[in-house]
């Protein structure tokens, strides 16, 4: 009696759980490899199913080639969710065609009666299907610990799908009577697969949030108009590079700019037209950069750069390229003829201090910008270059000199890479 009421613990786990990754997935319905977990579980629903009813009635070769045929159904299920989320390939497709000799063994078996036989079939194939998903999980491209700890599963399962034949004939062959011992074996087999269908559940289910959190975590930290890190992740990444720069006695500038006349432009043309303006400045800064610098927009149309390697003075023609760049800019929603600019406000790293005194710098020299008529660049200790620096398109750790003169501090020497 208590064992028949257990027979009832693994179906049971199994649609609960194929109901919670449908929801899952119906919440966030790109997903697919969640669809494949509930799938995984739906499968091994119906697979314990008929094993506890259908081949108790009829015992019959066919039952368990279809019992056989659902178990992998499940487990396949199970790899290709697994192989699509860590962004491995998998030869899933030939593992699937090795279903056809196994079958038939399962089926000559059962009509010669090795029934052992089919059982070591069964259970070979199985654990290497396990198998295969932990390998899976072992070299996927992004693995957390409940990625870990699910691979870990997956592996006793494979070593128990191994050994399960042997145990059988153990327990079998111990001195208690047949059906006792058959108690005992269905007992603990029934209690040890359900706890690591359990596990197995919800590893996966912890993975999807984490997964979800960090995609929350993506999105949060990267600007939907410009692609460019938005304030706080910039922020973030602008400290770090300080105290690099610090460390290493790297000069690095800041470049604030901001767009002219904004507000005009919304109130004139629309909201639409200001978000692509938006779009239009931030692609510019982008595409102007280098690899080594960051960028990010701060705020309504005020964006930062981090010019790494680059003093005031390079910084600065750097910060006119883009002045020119954008007011050259195309812009298909404006009438022809409108023109939009920006200014820039310009600072040096300094010694001792840090990314909010040296944005300050750079903020006041942009509010000179639009106080002195916009469409200009204007640098902390100075208002103009003559010339142009010696520009490094490479970005390494070694400042250029340039014959570049600044006004108002002609012994200075500019070094930017562009």
């Amino acid at each position: 009696m208590q064992t028949a009421i257990l027979t009832f613990i693994t179906p049971v786990i199994s649609m609960i759980f194929t109901f919670v990754f449908l929801a899952l997935w119906w919440n966030d319905r790109g997903q697919r490899p969640v669809l494949a977990f509930a799938a995984c579980f739906g499968f091994l629903a119906i697979g314990v199913s008929i094993n506890i009813w259908l081949l108790q009635a009829m015992n019959s070769a066919l039952g368990y080639v279809a019992y056989h045929v659902v178990s992998m159904g499940a487990m396949l299920s199970l790899l290709w969710g697994i192989a699509k989320r860590a962004e491995v390939k998998v030869p899933i497709g030939f593992f699937a065609a090795t279903m056809v000799p196994v079958c038939f063994l399962i089926w000559l078996s059962m009509e010669l009666g090795q029934k052992d036989a089919m059982r070591l079939v069964q259970n070979t194939h199985s654990a290497a299907a396990f198998l295969l998903i932990a390998m899976s999980l072992f070299y996927g491209t992004r693995r957390n610990l409940a990625d870990t700890a699910l691979m870990w599963v997956i592996v006793t399962l494979s070593v128990f799908a191994f050994v399960k034949p042997s145990l059988t004939f153990l327990v079998l062959s111990a001195p208690m009577e047949q059906d006792a011992a058959m108690a005992v074996l269905s007992a603990f087999h029934i209690l040890f697969l359900a706890t690591l269908l359990t596990l197995i559940a919800l590893c996966l289910i912890a993975s999807i949030i984490t997964d979800r959190l960090e995609q929350t975590k993506e999105v949060a930290a990267q600007d939907a108009l410009t692609g460019l890190p938005t304030r706080g992740a910039f922020e973030l990444l602008a400290r770090q590079m300080l105290a690099r720069a610090a460390s290493e006695r790297i000069l690095v500038s800041l470049i604030v700019g901001d767009i002219d006349h904004f507000k005009r432009i919304n109130d004139t043309f629309g909201h639409t037209a200001g978000d692509r303006v938006i779009t239009r400045f931030g692609e510019l800064i982008g595409e102007r950069i280098r690899p080594g610098d960051a960028a990010g927009r701060i705020g309504g149309e005020e964006f930062c750069v981090v010019a790494w390697n680059c003093s005031e003075e390079g910084a600065y023609a750097l910060a006119d390229r883009l002045r020119t760049g954008f007011e050259r800019a195309k812009h298909p929603d404006l009438p022809d003829g409108e023109k939009v600019s920006a200014s820039f406000g310009v600072a040096e790293f300094r010694p001792g201090s840090d990314y909010t005194q040296t944005f300050k710098r750079a903020d006041e020299a942009l509010y000179r910008a639009k106080r002195g008529g916009r469409n200009r660049v204007v640098g902390d200790t100075f208002d103009h270059l003559t010339g142009e620096p010696d520009c490094d398109e490479t970005g390494g750790p070694a400042p250029k000199a340039s014959s570049a003169q600044v006004v108002r501090l002609s012994d200075r020497q500019a070094s930017c890479p562009s």
